[in-house]
């Protein structure tokens, strides 16, 4: 999962973290969400403002993705807009 150090970068950018299973703060109440996560064969995902899929991530590997894109985001690539982190 997201250290907190990832966790920090992502409320800088007017983020939100939902974590599903056990333990978790959201509810998947039919599944959904667990048969995405297994689709992508990732423990977390982060989802664009636009609703597009910025990149996916295994356990150990969240805050590179975090860390990614807060560099496009300085960099003006990417739109400076909220992203939003869901993991499992």
């Amino acid at each position: 999962g997201a250290s907190a150090r990832a966790a920090a970068a992502i409320a800088r950018l007017g983020g939100v973290v939902a974590r599903f299973g056990d333990g978790g703060d959201t509810v998947d109440v039919d599944g959904t969400y667990a048969r995405w996560f297994d689709a992508l064969g990732a423990a977390a995902v982060l989802v664009r403002p636009d609703l597009y899929i910025f990149g996916t991530a295994g356990h150990d590997d969240v805050d590179a993705l975090v860390a990614a894109a807060g560099r496009l985001l300085a960099t003006g690539v990417a739109a400076a807009r909220p992203l939003t982190q869901v993991a499992a």
